[in-house]
């Protein structure tokens, strides 16, 4: 009876080591899987802010270009101003010396350089009132109505790109009493 015995231990032991081994197994790929799973969880984590982040940069590389456009527009109105600034001040030193035609040139050239410039068109617009009433003073209507129409659009301009400009509709005002439009006049308010 012995002998059987023996011969189960071994075979006991191999089933029983077998178990172990794969006991053993068992729990390491339970390691190595958990280990992989937090690994993924924390990788994800990683790609999520990572895309996040990527999206901000696009947001702030967009922002920034935006910007640079915006420099670049500023950096060119600021260089027409600048060029437009010689023919401004010769078109002020005309309309004091009572030059208004040239005035009115120097000031059209200004605008051709820096059309967005309100206040040159507002400038502009006296010239072509006191030039209409140069030429009403010479007995020249016709010059002086057309003259006097132009004040009241250039004027008109500056009020519709600057609205809370309340010295333009008193200008609009004396240029529509000049054109004999008192209705029109009464009706120049912001």
């Amino acid at each position: 009876m012995s002998e059987p015995t023996r011969d189960t231990n071994p075979l006991r032991a191999f089933v029983r080591g077998a178990w172990i081994l794969l006991v053993v197994q068992l729990t390491v790929a339970l390691v190595v899987f958990g280990a992989l799973t937090y690994a993924s969880i924390q990788l994800n984590g990683i790609l999520r802010e990572t895309a996040e982040k990527q999206a901000e940069l696009d947001k702030i590389r967009t922002a920034s270009q935006t910007l640079e456009a915006s420099i670049g527009e500023l950096r060119k109105g600021l260089q027409n101003a600048h060029d437009a600034t010689p023919l401004v001040r010769s078109a002020i030193i005309a309309y004091h010396n009572r030059r208004y035609d040239d005035a009115i040139e120097q000031y059209d050239r200004a605008l051709q350089l820096d059309p967005a410039n309100s206040y040159v068109r507002d400038l502009m617009s006296y010239s072509q009132y006191m030039a209409g009433r140069a030429a009403q003073s010479a007995g020249d209507g016709e010059t002086s109505m057309e003259l006097f129409s132009n004040a009241v659009a250039s004027v008109s301009q500056v009020l519709q790109e600057l609205p809370d400009y309340f010295g333009g509709y008193v200008e609009l005002a004396v240029y529509e009493c000049a054109r004999d439009r008192p209705d029109a006049a009464s009706g120049a308010h912001g």
